[in-house]
């Protein structure tokens, strides 16, 4: 990022973008209902799918998820891939934040 803006402060956001840490339903922000709704979906994929089991076969005994079938190089990859995406939507959830733009103007009389 800052070899793309050449080291200048990123202004002028839309203010959708900001909207978007502001309370929705309940009080909570539509940055908190996504991250809701990640945690419950990833929790039931975990839980109740084979898909789920595959991973925590692969993460749990490698050997012997391989032993029983399990493509664990492919779940490697998917689940190294899936925390990738996830932490990309975090971050891009943080800077969504209203609390993440900090006042950048400069007091008048000021050095």
């Amino acid at each position: 990022m800052l070899l793309w803006t050449g080291g200048k402060w990123i202004e002028g956001l839309p203010a959708e973008l900001k909207q978007l840490s502001a309370p929705l339903l309940l009080g909570v922000s539509a940055i908190g209902w996504l991250t809701i709704i990640l945690v419950a979906f990833m929790a039931w994929l975990l839980a109740k799918t084979a898909f789920g089991r595959s991973f925590y076969a692969t993460g749990d005994n490698l050997q012997g998820a391989r032993q029983l079938g399990v493509r664990t190089e492919a779940i490697r990859i998917v689940a190294f891939s899936l925390n990738g995406c996830m932490a990309a939507t975090g971050g891009n959830c943080v800077c969504f934040a209203d609390w993440f733009y900090p006042q950048t103007r400069p007091v008048p009389g000021w050095r």
